[in-house]
C-alpha cells in the first residue's frame, strides 16, 4: 500500500503509521526543545496528551523502561530548585533520527520485512 505525502515533504506519521510509541517520543523530544532543552515535569505533564495522567508519565520518564532509565534523558535540577529532563546526547541522536525521514523509512521497511507475520510464513 502506497501513502500519498503531502506536497511539503513527508511527514512522520506517513512514513511511520504503524508505531504510535515512536510518534509520542517523538513529541516529547519536540516538546524539550520548545521548552529550550530543559523542561519542568508539571510543563512535561500539561504539554504531553499522550501521557495521561501523573503515573503514565512517570513510566514514560523514569518507570523501569523509562526514557530515563534507558539513557535518552537525564533528570536536572533547574534554577529555582525544581526537577527537570534535558535529552542526553543519545537523546539528540535518537531525536535526529527521529525528524530524518530517510532513516525513518529505512527503520519502517526493516520492521516490517522483519514483522512476526512475514517471519511466520
Amino acid at each position: 500500500m502506497t501513502r500519498k505525502l503531502s506536497s511539503d515533504g513527508p511527514k512522520f506519521e506517513d512514513l511511520f503509521p504503524s508505531s504510535q510509541t515512536l510518534r509520542n517520543v517523538r513529541a516529547l523530544f519536540d516538546a524539550l526543545d520548545e521548552a529550550g532543552g530543559t523542561a519542568r515535569r508539571w510543563w512535561l505533564e500539561r504539554k504531553l496528551t499522550f501521557a495521561g495522567n501523573t503515573a503514565a508519565l512517570d513510566r514514560w520518564l523514569v518507570g523501569p523502561a523509562g526514557l530515563v532509565k534507558k539513557g535518552y534523558l537525564k533528570e536536572v535540577t533547574t534554577d529555582d530548585g525544581s526537577k527537570g529532563y534535558e535529552k542526553t546526547e543519545v537523546g539528540k541522536i535518537f531525536h535526529k533520527a527521529l525528524k530524518d525521514h530517510d532513516h525513518v523509512k529505512i527503520y519502517n521497511d526493516i520492521m516490517r520485512h522483519y514483522s512476526k507475520d512475514r517471519l511466520t510464513r
